[in-house]
């Protein structure tokens, strides 16, 4: 929870700089791009106290992954990524 309030607040303070840098975008063209160009999905999202929607992609393999917020507006940016995502816990990495 913690760490969720704490990317939301990355966002919030980010979002002037990253609007500039062209790391914004609708949250479905986004979608696409990561599917296309990184072979990333969706595995991961919460809903911060703000309003604000925190998603994680990765790829199947989970050697890349994407942080996104998405603002109530439908517009997301990207937060941060890197390399070799890990699920500590299976109980709650687990897909259904």
């Amino acid at each position: 929870m913690k760490l969720l309030a704490l990317t939301a607040l990355l966002f919030i303070a980010c979002t002037p700089v990253m609007a500039q840098t062209s790391q914004c975008a609708k949250r479905a063209d986004l979608m696409k791009q990561f599917e296309a160009r990184y072979k990333e999905k969706p595995i991961a999202q919460g809903l911060a106290r703000n309003g604000v929607m925190m998603g994680v992609f990765a790829t199947e393999d989970r050697s890349a992954w994407t942080v996104i917020a998405t603002a109530p507006s439908g517009i997301s940016c990207i937060a941060t990524d890197g390399v070799a995502w890990e699920v500590l816990d299976p109980k709650y990495g687990a897909e259904g």
